[in-house]
C-alpha cells in the first residue's frame, strides 16, 4: 500500500468517527529501532523515520550516521515495534564536490505501484541544505537523479535564503506537493511547492506556510520539519518548533495545504524525564493510521543530548471524541451587563458578540427598548466583567421600506486585515418574521457601513428547513474561508445550518443542512435549536448553542463537537452545559439568547444572554476549566476560598513551579522574598479571573538558600510558604 492509498483509510475512518485532542502514549519499551553497534555505519545516531505500510510489512527509511558523514538506512517490521536493518546504507552521501558529499538526511518516500520515490536533504562540505530526488524500484537499490538538486534555497533576501530542507511529499489528483524547511539565517519556517513531475518544483506565493510562533510561544525560534496527511477534504501536518536541540512536535490543520492554523494546544509530543533516552528533544518523525482505525501511530527521533546523536521511538494517539470539560461557573456578580432606563436597550440587552483585540474584550449585542425592534449596541471591558457602554446604537436599521427597517440584532463580529466584519440579523417588520443576515464593515468598530447588496444570506425556497428565517449566527475564518453557523426556521422547527464563502459575502448553504438538529421526543432540545457560537482549536470544532423543550421560553445552553464543522456529535445529550438560574434569579427563565464564547490560557468564557419571568434580558458571565484528560477530577472545581499549593520540584534548581487558585475574580499579587523577608522578585500582580494558575519562577540568577513566596488577594488573603534553591 502506497501512501496515498494509507490517505483514502484515514478518509473512510474520518467519515465515522470524531478525533480528539492529542494525547499521545509513548511505549514504555522506548526506543524501538536504536543505534548500530561500534564500528557500524549507523553507530553514531540513527532517526528521521518516513514508513509506509503495504498492508503486511511497515517499510521504514532513515539516517544513520557513523560519526564521518549521514547515510540513508532501511529496515521492516510486521508489528510495529520490531525492526529488521538491512546491513548496508541504501543510499550513500555523494562524492567528493558534489552537491551532498557532507551528509545526506530526512527522507520521504512515495510508492505509485511500481517505483519508490524518494526525496531528501543533502548538503556540501562548506555549502548550503538542499534537496534531492532518487527512484527505487525495490526500496532497498536506489538511484539518484543526475541533475540533483531538485529544490534550491531562494533568492537573497527570502524567508528560505540559507537552506533547504526536511522535504515531506504527496501525491493529490495529478500533483506532487511538497512541504519543506526553509532557513533565512535566522529562524526555521515551513514552505510550501508543486510540482506536474516531482522534479521541477513551484514555491507557493504564500510561503512560508507556517511561520514562527509570537514571541515566548514554544515555536517562536523555529516551526519546520513537517510530516502531513490529506484526508480527502483536510490535511494535517505535525511540524517541530523550538530552539535547536529542545524541539518538540505541534500540530496544524488546513483546509487547501497553504493555509495552515495551528493546534491551540500545542506541541503535543515533547522531550520524556531527566535522564531518559529522549530527555533533550523529541523531533524528525512520521505518522500513520494504524490498521484497525483506532489510533494514530508515530514514529520519532529522540535524543538525551544537544546534537544529533539519538534514537527512534514510538507513540500512539487514540481517535477520541474532542471535548472541553462543561462544569460551567456563574459569575457571582451576575449579570454583568444590562441596558439603561429610557435607552435603545432599556429592555433588553441580549445576543453577545464577544471579541478579544488589542487587550480589550469589545461586545456587540441586541439592544431593545420597546417600540420599534432592536439595534446593535456596543460596549467596551478590561475584564470582561465590568463593561463601558457606548451610549448610542452603532448598528441602526434601515431606511423606510428596506429590508432591514425595523430590527437588527444577533451578530458576529471578527477582525481580519485592519478591518471589524459584522454579520448581523435584520427584518422589516412586516409580521411574517422573515429575518434574513445582512453584512457592515467598520474601521473603529462603532461606525459601521453596510453592504449595499444586502442581504447576504437569505432564505430557504419553499419548503426546506429555512424558509421561514435565518440569522442569528457565528461566523469564522479558518484556513482562508469563511465558515457561518446560523439559525433557520422552517414550519415550527429551529434548527442550526452551516455555509461558507470566499469574501464573506456570497456565501454557499452546506447540503447537509440543517448540520444540528433538535434531540429527540423527550430531550431538553427536542423543540428548537438556536443562536450558534463556535471554536475552533485548530483541529475540531466546539459549538455551544441555545436549545429548548418549550418554542421561544426556557432556552438552557448545549455542546457539540465536530472535526469538519458539518457533522455534528451533541455531547449534551443528557442535560445542557448551563441551565436557567434559580427562582426569582435574574436568568430564572431562560439563558443561551445569544452566546459567545473565548478560550483564554486555561479557560473557557463565556457571555450569555439570559432573562427572568417578565422577559427583562441581561448579560450573563460563566467560565470553565480547559480539561485535558491528563489532570485529576479536583482540578474542575473552584475552590470556596484562595488556595496556595507547595511549589514544585522543591528543592529545585534553577527552576521550580508555584500554583494557586482563586475563587472569583481579583487582584492577586505573588512576590519572593529572602530570608531577610526583603522582595527579591514580583511574579504576578495584577487582576485576575476565578481559576487555577501555575507560575515558574527562573532562579537563574539568585544564591543557593531559602526563600519564601507569598499569596496575597485583594479580598484579605495571605499565604506564605518557603522554597529552597540548591545549585
Amino acid at each position: 500500500m502506497n501512501r496515498l492509498s494509507v490517505t483514502f483509510l484515514f478518509v473512510c475512518v474520518m467519515l465515522s468517527h470524531v478525533f480528539g485532542q492529542f494525547n499521545w502514549t509513548k511505549y514504555a519499551g522506548n526506543p524501538v529501532l536504536t543505534r548500530g553497534d561500534a564500528g557500524s555505519w549507523d553507530a553514531v545516531a540513527v532517526g528521521s523515520p518516513t514508513i509506509i505500510y503495504d498492508g503486511t510489512l511497515y517499510h521504514l527509511w532513515y539516517n544513520g550516521n557513523d560519526g564521518s558523514g549521514t547515510y540513508m538506512g532501511y529496515a521492516s517490521s510486521t508489528d510495529k515495534i520490531n525492526w529488521e536493518k538491512h546491513p548496508d546504507p541504501i543510499l550513500d552521501k555523494g562524492a567528493n564536490g558534489s552537491w551532498d558529499d557532507l551528509y545526506i538526511l530526512h527522507p520521504t518516500v512515495y510508492f505509485d505501484g511500481e517505483t519508490y520515490h524518494m526525496w531528501y536533504t543533502g548538503r556540501a562540505n562548506g555549502g548550503v541544505s538542499q534537496i534531492g530526488y532518487a527512484t527505487s524500484p525495490d526500496s532497498i537499490n536506489w538511484t539518484k537523479y543526475s541533475e540533483n538538486p531538485v529544490l534550491t534555497p531562494g533568492t537573497p533576501g527570502s524567508w528560505d535564503d540559507q537552506n533547504v530542507n526536511n522535504p515531506e511529499v504527496l501525491f493529490i489528483d495529478s500533483v506532487y506537493h511538497m512541504w519543506y524547511g526553509g532557513f533565512d539565517g535566522s529562524v526555521e519556517q515551513t514552505g510550501h511547492a508543486t510540482s506536474a513531475d516531482g522534479i521541477a518544483w513551484e514555491k507557493d506565493e504564500l510561503n512560508p506556510v507556517i511561520e514562527v510562533g509570537e514571541i515566548g510561544s514554544w515555536d517562536h525560534a523555529g516551526s519546520a520539519t513537517p510530516f502531513v496527511l490529506f484526508d480527502g477534504t483536510k490535511f494535517h501536518m505535525w511540524y517541530v518548533g523550538g530552539p535547536e536541540f529542545s524541539w518538540k512536535i505541534g500540530y496544524a490543520s488546513s483546509a487547501d495545504g497553504r493555509n495552515w492554523h495551528k493546534y491551540n494546544h500545542n506541541p503535543v509530543v515533547g522531550p520524556g524525564e531527566a535522564g531518559s533516552w529522549e530527555s533533550k528533544y523529541t523531533a524528525f518523525h512520521t505518522v500513520l493510521l494504524n490498521t484497525d482505525s483506532t489510533d494514530f501511530d508515530m514514529w520519532y527521533t529522540g535524543a538525551q543530548s544537544a546534537g544529533y546523536v539519538g534514537d527512534i521511538g514510538y507513540a500512539t494517539a487514540p481517535i477520541e471524541i474532542p471535548t472541553y470539560d462543561n462544569t460551567w461557573y456563574k459569575h457571582p456578580s451576575n449579570p454583568v451587563f444590562e441596558g439603561v432606563s429610557g435607552q435603545f436597550d432599556s429592555d433588553e440587552a441580549q445576543h453577545p458578540s464577544v471579541v478579544f483585540h488589542n487587550n480589550q474584550y469589545h461586545m456587540w449585542y441586541s439592544g431593545y427598548g420597546g417600540g420599534d425592534g432592536s439595534r446593535v449596541g456596543y460596549a467596551v471591558s478590561g475584564d470582561g466583567i465590568n463593561w463601558e457602554r457606548h451610549p448610542t446604537p452603532v448598528l441602526q436599521t434601515g431606511g423606510s421600506g428596506e429590508w432591514d427597517d425595523y430590527s437588527v440584532q444577533g451578530t458576529s463580529v471578527l477582525y481580519k486585515d485592519s478591518t471589524w466584519h459584522m454579520w448581523y440579523t435584520g427584518y422589516d417588520g412586516d409580521g411574517d418574521f422573515s429575518f434574513q443576515i445582512g453584512y457592515a464593515t467598520s474601521t473603529d468598530k462603532i461606525n459601521w457601513t453596510k453592504y449595499e447588496n444586502n442581504p447576504v444570506l437569505g432564505l430557504g425556497a419553499g419548503g426546506e428547513w429555512d424558509d421561514v428565517y435565518v440569522g442569528w449566527m457565528q461566523v469564522l475564518f479558518i484556513d482562508g474561508i469563511y465558515h457561518m453557523w446560523y439559525t433557520g426556521r422552517g414550519g415550527s422547527v429551529n434548527q442550526i445550518g452551516h455555509a461558507t464563502s470566499a469574501d464573506g459575502i456570497s456565501w454557499e448553504k452546506d447540503p447537509a443542512n440543517p448540520v444540528l438538529t433538535v434531540g429527540t421526543a423527550g430531550a431538553w432540545d427536542d423543540t428548537e435549536l438556536w443562536n450558534p457560537d463556535v471554536y475552533y482549536d485548530g483541529f475540531s470544532f466546539h459549538m455551544w448553542y441555545g436549545g429548548s423543550r418549550v418554542t421561544h421560553d426556557e432556552w438552557e445552553i448545549g455542546y457539540a463537537v465536530s472535526l469538519d464543522g458539518s457533522s455534528w456529535q451533541k455531547i449534551s445529550t443528557a442535560g445542557p452545559v448551563l441551565v436557567v438560574g434559580s427562582a426569582g434569579q435574574w436568568d430564572e427563565q431562560y439563558v443561551g439568547s445569544g452566546v459567545a464564547i473565548i478560550v483564554e490560557d486555561d479557560l473557557l468564557k463565556m457571555w450569555y444572554g439570559g432573562g427572568n419571568a417578565a422577559y427583562v434580558g441581561k448579560i450573563g458571565y460563566a467560565q470553565s476549566e480547559i480539561i485535558d484528560g491528563l489532570r485529576d477530577d479536583f482540578l474542575n472545581k473552584i475552590p470556596l476560598e484562595p488556595t496556595l499549593s507547595k511549589n514544585y520540584p522543591n528543592p529545585f534548581n534553577p527552576k521550580t513551579n508555584i500554583e494557586y487558585r482563586i475563587p472569583n475574580a481579583e487582584h492577586v499579587n505573588l512576590s519572593l522574598y529572602n530570608i531577610l523577608g526583603q522582595k527579591v522578585a514580583t511574579l504576578v500582580d495584577k487582576k485576575q479571573q476565578a481559576g487555577s494558575y501555575n507560575v515558574q519562577w527562573d532562579a537563574s540568577g539568585f544564591s543557593t538558600g531559602v526563600y519564601f513566596y507569598k499569596l496575597e488577594t485583594s479580598t484579605g488573603f495571605l499565604q506564605t510558604r518557603k522554597l529552597v534553591l540548591l545549585k
